[in-house]
């Protein structure tokens, strides 16, 4: 009898302290409930009631930074409880809500350096997610202390990936000269993330993490296409102080590191980077046609302008479309200086592939005037790629193709409705020196050759002022010669557009009368 008097006793006590307990979190839950939507007054007092409660009102504010439009004042109670929030605030980092997220990490940042041991407890924490996102935030307040650096240093080593990568793109942010050392030797890590993420930290410390030059070197033959552009990055970077180091891997027997080597000198630009890069034109070449170092390469060859242009031309015939490709873009980099190119060029307009005719007639446009000549020379050409294409660089090149203004009128008449477009877009672009030869073609007997100058006159827009009166004239029929083309409503719908563009005073007066007229009828 007295054991069951015990038990009940034990049971009353228990329900006692979980209805003290049940009351206590309806309290709290009240005291948030009355400040936490942002129409809400701030309360001064609730304010310091909820600081003193600590610990214990933390789920219900945290929980409050879900709501969209939440009032400011449950961050301030946040930061006020200040290191007693952190570990909670860590924990709850994990939603994926990224409203709540941002607004914990501002908060954290706040807490500031006042944070720091906490966070730096929580990167040995025994949950991965929880060391990640402690180091994470640790980058984001942005307070580099020796603790900090320390414990980050530390995390390097951690035995889950993640919690390595954060830790080296943390170190990149806060700029720990200190840690070379220790970055140098995550480029041997198993993960590919980590090493790419280490070789992105060292890049960041420039000429600090000159002694990591090698070891990127090295990295550069890595398997992963990741790892390898962030080392090519991570030494471009590092800069000047890369040169010596790369000069003499450009020797190297290993093509991947050797072009990689030339890519990076290349970038950097200086006379002395460049210099010993031009000494190794037929193994550059050799090296374009490498997947592994053709992107980066292609990106920085146009440097060694027009010595490498007879290597190029030989490899415009090469069997593989991509280094096709790739050549002819680079070929359009250098510009001017690849104009012994041209006839290759110009060869590659009857090439298999539509992606390396594009990018030949792209290039012919980046040559310039030199091209002219030998571009309008394919505008008659019996083959309509071969026009289009030709018109197409003409248009490119601009005024300086204001030689090819007669044949280009000419292509107005084009079978071709391609040509007929390229034309008029090339006159267009060629801009005021066409006008009076577009004019001339306005009494054109071929209506559609009328109607391609009136829209061209119309795109060069403002330049074509000359054109006005005679635009007038066919919307009007104030001239005998030109009543003949009125007569059609297209034509005065073409010039009323084409008065419109021009967009002078006059050329507006009229437009605006024309269709007041329209309106009335």
């Amino acid at each position: 009898m007295k054991a069951v008097s015990w038990v009940l006793l034990c049971c009353c006590f228990i329900l006692f302290l979980v209805g003290c307990q049940t009351e206590k979190e309806r309290y709290i839950q009240s005291l948030v409930h009355q400040i936490k939507y942002a129409h809400n007054e701030s309360d001064p007092e609730i304010e310091t009631e909820l600081v003193k409660l600590g610990v214990e009102s933390l789920p219900h504010l945290i929980k409050a930074l879900e709501i969209k439009k939440v009032n400011h004042q449950i961050e301030t109670i946040l930061v006020t409880i200040g290191n007693n929030a952190v570990h909670q605030l860590i924990l709850a980092l994990q939603s994926r809500n990224p409203l709540v997220q941002r607004r914990i990490v501002r908060i954290l940042s706040n807490i500031g350096a006042n944070a720091h041991p906490a966070l730096i407890q929580l990167t040995t924490d025994k949950d991965s997610n929880v060391r990640c996102h402690a180091i994470w935030t640790l980058g984001k307040i942005q307070q580099k202390t020796n603790n900090v650096s320390q414990a980050l240093i530390k995390s390097l080593d951690d035995e889950d990936a993640n919690v390595r990568c954060t830790a080296a793109l943390v170190l990149a942010r806060l700029g720990a000269g200190q840690c070379v050392s220790n970055l140098i030797k995550k480029l041997d890590d198993e993960n590919k993330r980590v090493r790419s993420n280490a070789s992105y930290a060292l890049g960041s410390l420039g000429s600090s993490a000159a002694e990591a030059i090698v070891p990127l070197l090295k990295l550069l033959g890595d398997e992963d296409p990741v790892v390898r552009l962030s080392g090519l990055k991570a030494l471009e970077k590092i800069g000047n102080y890369a040169v010596p180091t790369l000069i003499k891997e450009l020797s190297n027997d290993d093509l991947i590191v050797s072009g990689s080597a030339a890519s990076i000198l290349l970038k950097i630009g200086s006379p002395e980077a460049i210099s010993p890069v031009k000494q190794m034109l037929p193994s550059l070449i050799l090296m374009l046609k490498m997947p592994e170092i053709r992107p980066s390469l292609e990106k920085v060859i146009h440097q060694l302008g027009q010595e490498i242009v007879p290597h190029l031309i030989i490899l415009l015939e090469d069997p593989s479309s991509e280094i096709r490709l790739s050549v002819a873009r680079i070929m359009g980099d250098i510009g001017q200086e690849a104009r012994e190119g041209i006839p290759a060029l110009v060869h590659c307009f009857k090439d298999p592939k539509w992606e390396v005719r594009s990018e030949a007639e792209k290039a012919l446009g980046k040559i310039g005037k030199d091209a002219v000549p030998t571009l309008i020379s394919q505008l008659e050409s019996s083959d309509q790629d071969t026009k289009i294409l030709a018109t197409k660089s003409l248009g490119r090149i601009g005024r300086d193709a204001s030689s090819a203004i007669v044949p280009l009128i000419k292509g107005l008449q084009d079978s071709s409705s391609g040509v007929r477009w390229q034309s008029s877009t090339a006159l267009r672009k060629i801009g005021e020196d066409v006008v009076p030869d577009l004019i001339q073609e306005l009494k054109n007997p071929n209506l559609e050759v009328c109607h391609s100058a009136i829209r061209t006159l119309g795109q060069i827009g403002s330049d074509a002022e000359v054109a006005v009166p005679i635009l007038i004239q066919l919307v009007q029929n104030d001239d005998e010669s030109t009543r003949r083309l009125s007569s059609t409503l297209a034509t005065s719908s073409i010039a009323i557009e084409a008065l419109e563009q021009i967009g002078t005073r006059q050329a507006l007066d009229v437009v605006e009368e024309y269709n007041k007229n329209q309106r009335l009828r």
